[in-house]
């Protein structure tokens, strides 16, 4: 007679019966914040916290006037990733659902890498979206100061139909 062990369950000692689904008990879910907002001249530059980026946040933006978005300085950014190290990489994507052009800023201390060229600002244009990675290249504790560079995926523009 079966003893209803571990070893005896049909899927293994993972099977959890409240999911009813092998081996997903145990298995986070994935979620990203998001960040709905209207940005206006009225509303001045809108800085990105630290903890928004570290969230690999979705930005859904309704650009009504040209704006900016901050990304957060070096420093904030590595203090908020625990044990950051370079190459450390977070993602986030700004969607703008917008009539205007949205211009992301890059924070002290970041670098914005387009191509094969350097700046300091990507623009994503009136109804289209981008994805950016945030990648540790320096920390203060070991480099003697803080330092990311922001890599785009190019932006993805909506279809008409």
């Amino acid at each position: 007679m079966a003893t209803n062990s571990a070893d005896d369950l049909i899927f293994g000692s993972g099977y959890t019966p409240t999911a009813a689904w092998p081996r997903m008990g145990a298995s986070p879910i994935p979620t990203r914040a998001v960040v709905a907002e209207t940005l206006t001249t009225g509303g001045g530059v809108r800085t990105m916290t630290a903890a928004e980026a570290v969230a690999g946040t979705i930005w859904l933006l309704n650009v009504d006037d040209a704006q900016t978005v901050t990304l957060p300085t070096a420093a904030l950014l590595n203090a908020a990733i625990p044990g950051v190290c370079a190459g450390a990489v977070v993602e986030m994507d700004f969607i703008n659902i917008g009539d205007t052009t949205l211009t992301i800023a890059v924070g002290t201390g970041g670098t914005l890498v387009a191509g094969n060229s350097k700046s300091t600002v990507a623009t994503v244009a009136a109804a289209a979206s981008k994805k950016i990675y945030l990648r540790v290249t320096a920390v203060k504790l070991i480099n003697g100061s803080d330092a990311y560079m922001v890599l785009s995926l190019g932006s993805v523009a909506a279809s008409v139909a």
